[in-house]
């Protein structure tokens, strides 16, 4: 498992075609339209991050993100 700590880093795996997973296995990091989102995979979707402009526009919207490496 490679844990991820930076927004660069996710929005990176993400472009690299690698599976994110954001606390648990149910939610997965996804990029729509050139913006990147944690989508649920029994439907809906909230930002990476805190809007631009705020004080949460460098923070994570979850607390765990990581990647599975193929062993």
């Amino acid at each position: 498992m490679g844990r991820l700590f930076e927004i660069e880093d996710v929005k990176t795996a993400v472009d690299l075609g690698h599976t994110v997973y954001c606390d648990s296995k149910s939610y997965t990091v996804i990029k729509k339209n050139g913006e990147y989102f944690i989508a649920y995979h029994g439907g809906g979707m909230i930002g990476l991050y805190g809007e631009e402009g705020t004080e949460y526009e460098r923070v994570l919207n979850g607390k765990l993100f990581w990647i599975e490496r193929s062993k």
